[in-house]
């Protein structure tokens, strides 16, 4: 009788334990992409809709409004003309990396070159 007790207290832990697992992974990713998705949506709001999410939340009058608003304005144009900056350097640092490769190469091929026509 003993068997058979310790059979099912083992196979009843085990079925719990399997569905506790099936439960848990599913929702933990679920949770991390509703944080991706908003904070992809908050980036891509205009000024006007990030002012008037911000007008909602702190009861702002009409005029402060339109101050968080030309502030925000200003904030996005700053941050695109730094996006673009940070881009020019970018595609810089790529035609110098690339220039080096070939000069290294050019480089290795004329040391091969010496050295294969030396024996």
């Amino acid at each position: 009788m003993k068997k058979y007790e310790m059979l099912v207290l083992a196979s009843i832990f085990m079925f719990s334990t399997t569905l506790m697992a099936q439960e848990q992974t599913p929702s933990q990713g679920k949770k991390g992409e509703i944080k991706d998705d908003k904070r992809g949506e908050m980036s891509e709001r205009s000024a006007q809709k990030k002012a008037e999410f911000m007008a909602k939340q702190l009861e702002l009058t009409d005029a402060e409004k339109a101050k968080v608003q030309a502030l925000m304005e200003k904030h996005d144009a700053k941050r695109k003309q730094h996006q673009a900056e940070i881009q020019k350097m970018k595609e810089e640092q790529k035609a110098k990396f690339e220039a080096e490769q070939k000069e290294q190469k050019a480089e290795l091929e004329n040391y091969w070159k010496r050295k294969v026509s030396e024996t």
